[in-house]
């Protein structure tokens, strides 16, 4: 192919999508910013007591997120008949996730390919894998933040324009249910993939070994929420009767951030969603609470991701 023709084949306006999405992330950037700087302004500091139990619980609750996805993973490829060496599993849970903080959005997805087809995983199945887990985390994050719409400040604010929010939250969740059954989820992303011109999933794994990577993928927004709660605890009192109210917010913010790959790991989405969700229960404090859990997170995931290269490396 000659240069004139490869130059006609790239779109025109293809450079315009990539400035509009930095200029998309740099608004979303500075306007949380100012949010949170607004936030820090209104904190009595003198107030503030920091707890350091229940941050320590908070890591490793965050350390059960990535257990969680992990176990999906591990339980996915045996329900496609390939059982890994657990150096693989760890390397494929943990590497790939620094791929959110790079442009596009696939990086991840390609990092979970490319080392399960070094462990001689058909390019098909990998690919399955990585995008059924990605799928199932989102529609179960989505359910999960559901019980959002029943908490009071929430509804005081939309029940003049959508009465029965115990109604809607009621049909969202059975939608979501239905719509996770095996046949259903991977027809709905093969008609996706196909618009994307994307390679399509193979097959549906059984129903009986499906439900297991499943439960998991509920499970990382239990001990997300679990996370955020015992972060707010540390620099906060806060009832555990709001236990669902922070699993709903931590899967919203995690879900949507990932969903809105214009800005590096979500950022800015992610905190400004704690501070709508949080900010009327544990006021200014969710500030703190929001950059905390961004700071531990990420380091988390580095510490992961370098345990991972570590054994990978140590397996040659």
């Amino acid at each position: 192919m000659t240069e004139a023709s490869e130059d006609a084949a790239t779109p025109t306006w293809r450079p315009w999508i990539n400035v509009a999405k930095i200029v998309l992330c740099l608004a979303v950037v500075v306007a949380v910013g100012w949010a949170l700087v607004n936030q820090f302004r209104r904190i009595e500091w003198s107030a503030l007591h920091f707890h350091p139990v229940p941050l320590i619980l908070a890591i490793i609750a965050l350390l059960g997120v990535s257990a969680m996805q992990l176990a999906a993973r591990w339980t996915l490829l045996l329900a496609y008949g390939y059982r890994l060496d657990w150096r693989i599993q760890l390397a494929a849970s943990w590497i790939p996730q620094l791929g959110k903080y790079l442009p596009g959005g696939i990086a991840s997805v390609g990092g979970v390919v490319y080392i399960l087809r070094k462990a001689a995983v058909p390019g098909a199945v990998a690919l399955s894998v990585a995008v059924l887990l990605d799928g199932l985390a989102v529609i179960a994050g989505l359910i999960c933040s559901t019980p959002l719409l029943l908490w009071g400040p929430v509804q005081q604010k939309i029940e003049h324009r959508i009465p029965y929010a115990w109604l809607i939250c009621v049909i969202l969740s059975i939608v979501g249910v239905i719509v996770l059954h095996p046949v259903i989820f991977v027809g709905l992303l093969n008609m996706l993939l196909k618009r994307l011109r994307r390679q399509p999933i193979a097959a549906a794994p059984p129903v009986s070994k499906y439900f297991w990577p499943t439960l998991a993928s509920f499970g990382q927004w239990v001990f997300a929420g679990m996370a955020l709660w015992l972060m707010t605890m540390s620099v906060t009192s806060v009832s555990a009767n709001l236990i669902p109210l922070f699993i709903g917010s931590a899967a919203l913010a995690m879900t949507l951030s990932y969903l809105m790959p214009f800005t590096p790991g979500g950022l800015g989405i992610r905190e400004g969603l704690y501070l709508i969700t949080l900010g009327p229960a544990i006021g200014p404090s969710a500030a703190i609470v929001a950059l905390a859990m961004r700071v531990l997170q990420t380091v988390i995931e580095l510490v992961l991701a370098g345990v991972g290269a570590y054994v990978l490396r140590g397996r040659g």
